[in-house]
């Protein structure tokens, strides 16, 4: 076997993908717990094998059982995580508790009380810091005890410092209790760090929760969706107000003065597909041809922040 072979063969074996996990991926719920105890028949000290049990089992309906598993699977985790002595298992083994963590409550998100349930279970019996959990607690006491609330989402950024969705969340508890400078400040941590994973801005304009800051000037600049330069502002401000062959207009004018060209065809490409869906068919060989000037800048790697802004992603 030549030199490349063996290296080939070292690397097709090192990793091999985890049956368990991709049944899972699958939502082939059955499967994962066929599996997980054909593994722990084979080994009852399994950890991952009980985690992914219980894991299915909650997903299936029966939490009280699959509760008993995730501990237990916490239980042999934190075992083998304290005789270790080497950091990078111990913290490989601390992210994957939080691992478990973020697949239980993202397999109940579509029910609210169990979510908020299994939270509580994560945080109080599993004695977790787990940020995704905290936020659930915060969120479903938000309106009852905003103060405490509060405290679960300091507890949460105190373990993931970036986290866009609980800044986010901390704005808003914020908010009801008429803290002006803290809304301000958790709303542009959120915004910092979001990075297109939450539309903050677009969010932000329609939350019932900030009602109160509508017309306070700090709050409308962060939460502005338009370029501040002319004549951008006029293009996105016509495309937002839904004068859409103003936008056309517009846009054909400011063409000369604005060095991104994207910042003006993604605005145009919008107003062109909204008068097509109203009912003008003439556009539509006026829609192609602009599509094609956008793929060939695209092909180009350009990008267009202000249009991105402006759709919420950034």
């Amino acid at each position: 076997m030549s030199d490349d072979d063996e290296a080939m063969d070292e690397s097709t074996t090192a990793w091999q993908p985890d049956p368990l996990e991709d049944a899972w991926l699958d939502q082939e719920l059955s499967q994962v717990q066929k599996l997980a105890q054909q593994r722990l028949e084979t080994d009852a000290l399994d950890a991952a094998a009980h985690a992914w049990l219980g894991l299915a089992r909650c997903a299936q309906g029966d939490r009280r059982e699959g509760f008993a598993g995730l501990t237990r699977a916490f239980e042999l985790f934190r075992k083998k995580e304290a005789a270790s002595s080497n950091e990078d298992e111990k913290a490989e083994l601390a992210w994957e508790l939080h691992a478990i963590g973020n697949r239980l409550l993202e397999a109940l998100q579509e029910e609210p009380e169990a979510a908020v349930e299994a939270a509580r279970f994560v945080v109080e019996t599993l004695k977790l810091e787990h940020p995704m959990s905290l936020r659930w607690l915060a969120e479903d006491l938000a309106p009852k005890d905003p103060v405490k609330a509060a405290g679960l989402l300091k507890r949460a950024l105190a373990v993931e410092p970036t986290d866009p969705e609980t800044h986010y969340l901390a704005a808003r508890v914020m908010a009801r209790m008429g803290k002006k400078p803290q809304v301000l400040g958790e709303l542009s941590k959120a915004i910092e760090y979001a990075e297109g994973t939450i539309a903050v801005r677009a969010l932000a304009r329609v939350e019932p929760d900030f009602d109160g800051f509508r017309d306070d000037e700090q709050f409308k600049q962060l939460t502005d969706l338009l370029p501040t330069s002319e004549p951008l502002r006029a293009v996105y401000t016509a495309l937002d107000e839904g004068r859409f062959v103003e936008v056309l207009s517009l846009a054909e004018a400011a063409t000369p003065k604005v060095k991104n060209a994207l910042d003006l065809l993604y605005p145009c490409r919008e107003a062109l597909e909204q008068l097509i869906d109203g009912g003008d068919d003439a556009r539509v060989a006026e829609l192609e041809a602009l599509q094609a000037t956008i793929e060939d800048h695209e092909g180009r790697d350009e990008e267009s922040p202000t249009y991105a802004r402006f759709c919420g992603d950034a």
